[in-house]
């Protein structure tokens, strides 16, 4: 956690969901929305870079970190929910948001459902992964999980390696393994579920806010730039996995930067 981080947590019906939040109370807020398998803790280093006057609220979503939640299943729409709280709690409006991989979706829902809360989205390496966006069939959504239900430590190995470079160091990868393993099954696998029948393009189409994506860029397929480039800015950063946040936070804080002034 940051050194100037301060816990907190909002209760709802059965669901706890912690947060931290960072920098001047009145500065310029940003709600961050890990990835699956992470938690708020993949932010930190991005926090440490921000320029002074931001306020940074980084949310374990239920299922991961210090967030829990009786729920049997949960879905990129209660995720939004539970941001949704977050910042009513804080008592924050026009928030930018930024979410990382899955935490691109939710966020990209919560500017969806509640607009008043979001001027605009950020993803960091999402949106562009054509075969979790759009919505996928359900036979594509099986083959998807099938490994997760029968081999869970192979399929998420095999997820890191399809989403590393070979530079990627062996400390992110080991680190987001032991991440992803302990976070909650199968309440988590629920989650990846509703993300591969999220419908990015009616998303898209469904808010006003500005969109835009910090992406990978040898990870990046043309196809999805051609698919989506007249909705999304997307902004390559080289050299860099799905990992980013860990594996190099200032290139992804001076892209946010970039982002934040576009």
């Amino acid at each position: 956690m940051t050194p100037s981080a301060a816990r907190r947590s909002v209760t709802g019906p059965g669901t706890t969901v912690a947060y931290r939040v960072s920098g001047a109370g009145d500065g310029p807020a940003l709600v961050l929305a890990h990835g699956w398998g992470c938690s708020a803790a993949d932010w930190d280093g991005l926090i440490e870079r921000l320029p002074e006057g931001f306020r940074a609220i980084a949310v374990d979503l239920p299922g991961h970190g210090d967030s829990a939640t009786t729920a049997e299943a949960v879905s990129i729409g209660s995720y939004a929910a539970d941001l949704a709280a977050v910042l009513d709690a804080e008592g924050v409006t026009g928030a930018v948001a930024v979410g990382h991989s899955l935490g691109g979706a939710v966020v990209l829902e919560l500017a969806v459902r509640r607009p008043e809360l979001v001027s605009r989205v950020v993803g960091v390496d999402t949106y562009h992964y054509l075969q979790v966006y759009p919505a996928q069939p359900q036979e594509a959504i099986d083959a998807f999980l099938g490994g997760f239900r029968t081999d869970r430590a192979a399929a998420v190995d095999e997820l890191i390696a399809l989403s590393s470079l070979p530079t990627t160091p062996r400390a992110v990868t080991d680190q987001v393994r032991s991440s992803t393993l302990s976070a909650q099954y199968p309440l988590v696998l629920s989650a990846l579920e509703d993300s591969l029948r999220w419908d990015l393009d009616a998303a898209l189409a469904a808010t006003s806010a500005p969109v835009a994506a910090i992406v990978a860029a040898e990870l990046t397929a043309p196809a999805a730039i051609e698919r989506y480039g007249d909705r999304i800015a997307f902004h390559p950063v080289p050299g860099v996995s799905h990992y980013l946040l860990r594996e190099d936070p200032q290139a992804a804080a001076d892209a946010l930067a970039v982002v934040l002034d576009s």
